[in-house]
């Protein structure tokens, strides 16, 4: 009895030593016994915070942000409407930042009951509602971000530019800043690394603005000079461009921290996306795309839903745009215009894998600049899209080299895009209804059986190009002592007639003593076909099969 006595008590101490408090906040709208753990900080014991989007709420927060980090608690941001005003919320530079709100919801008829953590941020066009730059390790989740427009009745006045920024930063300021820590490479905050965003949706609501962020309109979500080994899960993006991916700072908001990534190396890699929504607007007719890449590479997409806009994936750096392996689905009554779109002079995707549902409105890759050659990717679309070719084919010289292409257009003519070494599966398509550039390529496997288009050889130094094709066809039924000209189509179109040809038939119905089909000349020989003259000397008709083989210096 003494020992569970003595238990008890020990209960009851430990209870005592996590403390009971009476809070009120500033407006008198809550009074509450609460209960919390020395571990989690909840912001109402820093100062006022108005939960009614009246007074503003930047300067309570951010002083609960720097205690908790000094004291090494989590914040804790209880449901409400938080007007952010005075001040950005910092978040910059503090080593394992955890930061807590009730729960993240968009209602897009602006008027719905809302009930969660919303930050309300009125900070201006050129600023910045959230930073987070050089925050190893940090964690912020179950918080909308609201940029311009209304939620649950409460509307923005001042609409700001970009909702969340994380990146390197070599700034000497923020919770975890030191005039001692120094600049360069070796500097504390270069590296934004572990840094995790889940259950959070950063919105704009409210009328583009088509001027803000470089004509990119607003940025939902900005990483600039690259924050790595991150990522987020469970969030929506909503309006504008809603994600920036960038090894250095493209756009230059104003506010403490810029120019960010000064003195730090640039890089954007080893960033995952987990079942996140990407949507372009309201009228799902948003000139700017879902995500725009910015020399970004090794960039994981699991489960990503992209809805409207110009395109899911922007690329316009000249630098790294490889690796980059996405999955999910493009809305079907919404699509982007394309899933990838190059910017003049981007750098095309290399070593991609893409594996989406749904078409977009014009074409899965398009890019502006003659002479463009992808790599090793591997373009997967979804085979029920019956209309969309993989490839726009207004620039000249483009080369789609290695890797694979799946696609389920029923007619595929791309005379801009030369395919080289590379397996093309169309199983809704007839070989004959598929196209290329001359002196392609590629194995084509079709909805009539798997045919090989071309081997192309290079002679000693990387002259001399030689294509080689191969095809077969029915000469049909032959009368008796009848000659007929049959006709072969060449699977890819030879360019000119400046080829060789060697054609022979095949009678497998006639005995082998006695005579049957014979070839006997080439009468016609153009780019695209071969006529072939097949004599039947015999008493009855026959039907065989002629073969070719067509050689192009």
């Amino acid at each position: 009895m003494k020992k569970i006595l003595a238990i008890a008590l020990l209960l009851l101490a430990s209870l005592a030593a996590i403390g009971q408090t009476n809070i009120t906040a500033n407006n008198g709208t809550f009074t509450g016994y609460l209960t919390v753990s020395s571990r989690f900080r909840d912001c109402r014991k820093d100062g006022p915070l108005d939960p009614t989007n009246t007074n503003d709420a930047a300067a309570t927060l951010n002083l609960c942000f720097l205690n908790a980090f000094i004291n090494g608690q989590e914040v804790y941001i209880p449901s409400g409407f938080y007007n952010i005003s005075s001040a950005n919320l910092n978040l910059a530079n503090a080593f394992g930042i955890r930061v807590h709100g009730e729960s993240s919801i968009v209602a897009y008829s602006g008027n719905n009951p809302v009930w969660g953590t919303v930050f309300m941020c009125n900070r201006g066009s050129t600023t910045a509602c959230v930073e987070m730059e050089g925050s190893q390790y940090a964690e912020f989740d179950h918080i909308t971000v609201l940029q311009n427009g209304c939620i649950g009745g409460k509307c923005i006045t001042t609409p700001t530019g970009i909702g969340v920024i994380w990146g390197r930063d070599d700034s000497l300021n923020g919770l975890g800043g030191s005039t001692s820590a120094g600049h360069g490479g070796s500097n504390n905050f270069c590296f934004q690394t572990g840094v995790r965003m889940h259950d959070v949706a950063i919105a704009n609501l409210g009328t583009p603005n088509n001027a803000l962020n470089g004509t990119r309109g607003y940025v939902n979500f900005y990483n600039a000079g690259g924050a790595e080994n991150a990522g987020m899960e469970n969030v929506t993006f909503y309006g504008g461009t809603q994600v920036v991916l960038a090894d250095s700072d493209v756009i230059g908001p104003t506010g403490t921290y810029y120019p960010l990534a000064v003195g730090c190396a640039n890089s954007m890699t080893e960033f995952t996306f987990l079942n996140t929504n990407f949507l372009s607007d309201a009228n799902l007719t948003s000139p700017y795309p879902n995500i725009e890449s910015d020399n970004a590479q090794n960039i994981n997409i699991i489960n990503g839903q992209f809805i409207g806009g110009s395109a899911a994936v922007l690329g316009k750096g000249t630098g790294a745009f490889n690796m980059w392996n996405i999955t999910g689905a493009q809305e079907s009554t919404a699509t982007p215009s394309y899933f990838i779109n190059l910017a003049a002079g981007a750098a095309p995707p290399r070593d991609f894998y893409v594996h989406v549902e749904g078409g977009p409105k014009t074409a899965m890759v398009n890019a502006t600049t003659n002479g463009t050659t992808f790599v090793g990717d591997k373009f997967i679309w979804n085979t029920d899209d019956l209309t969309h070719p993989p490839f726009t084919n207004t620039a000249t010289g483009q080369t789609f080299q290695g890797g694979t292409l799946v696609s389920g257009a029923t007619s595929i003519s791309l005379s801009n895009v030369l395919i080289l070494g590379s397996d093309v599966t169309t199983p809704l398509a007839a070989h004959t209804n598929v196209a290329f550039s001359p002196f392609s390529a590629y194995t084509l496997h079709s909805n009539d059986g798997t045919t090989n288009f071309g081997q192309q050889f290079v002679g000693i130094g990387g002259t001399g190009k030689t294509i080689v094709q191969e095809s077969s066809v029915s000469t049909g039924s032959i009368s008796a002592t009848t000659r007929a000209e049959v006709l072969l189509t060449w699977g890819a179109t030879m360019g000119d007639s400046n080829y060789k040809v060697q054609c022979s038939v095949q009678d497998s119905t006639t005995a082998a003593g006695t005579q049957g089909l014979t070839f006997e000349r080439i009468k016609t020989l153009s780019a695209t076909q071969v006529g072939a003259v097949i004599n039947n000397p015999t008493a009855g008709a026959l039907t065989g099969t002629v073969f070719c083989t067509g050689t192009h210096p």
